[in-house]
């Protein structure tokens, strides 16, 4: 999926630009903003609807998850490869394409630059899940297994012929004491 969503984003609609800059337009600027809002409201009152079903299924979902995931799930990666599918259409409207790539391409901005970089602001306001006290303890007893077994296989790679050349001390050096 991520691959796929990856190769979308990066064989997306480029064309645009190269052919009438539609984008000089004023009208298809206020109406990008006011689809992104759009958008934005749609899925808040699909979340709703669908809330009291999300709450008993799977492992259900509270209203701070219902926020996030209003916010942060818009990516674009559908209507991108929807976008591409209509650029490359021979019988289509040239202009309408160019159209419909601007506003593809507008909302997957728009949503990489506000979604993108004030979701994690609002996740710490709603404090989703609480900070588990026993969280650095865990990490701690983690990284110090780490380091013990990292030290295991040094030791064993010590005693192979085929690292005898091997500067071990040096190595050490270099690499990060994970026990601390």
């Amino acid at each position: 999926g991520v691959i796929t969503e990856r190769f979308i984003f990066e064989s997306g609609p480029h064309g645009v630009a190269d052919q009438r800059l539609i984008f000089r337009e004023g009208r298809l600027w206020g109406q990008l903003i006011l689809l992104y809002i759009v958008l934005h409201v749609t899925r808040t009152l699909i979340s709703l609807v669908f809330y009291p079903f999300l709450k008993q299924w799977g492992y259900g979902i509270f209203w701070k998850e219902g926020v996030i995931l209003v916010f942060g799930g818009l990516r674009g990666a559908v209507g991108l490869a929807l976008c591409l599918i209509n650029e490359h259409d021979i019988n289509g409207n040239p202009y309408l394409s160019q159209e419909i790539a601007f506003y593809v391409s507008g909302i997957c901005l728009l949503t990489l630059l506000i979604n993108g970089t004030t979701v994690p602001y609002v996740y710490k306001a709603l404090n989703i899940y609480p900070v588990n006290p026993f969280k650095m303890v865990y990490i701690r007893q983690a990284l110090s297994r780490l380091e013990q077994q990292s030290r295991q296989e040094m030791e064993h790679a010590k005693e192979d012929w085929f690292f005898q050349d091997v500067d071990f001390a040096a190595i050490l050096q270099c690499v990060p004491d994970f026990s601390q």
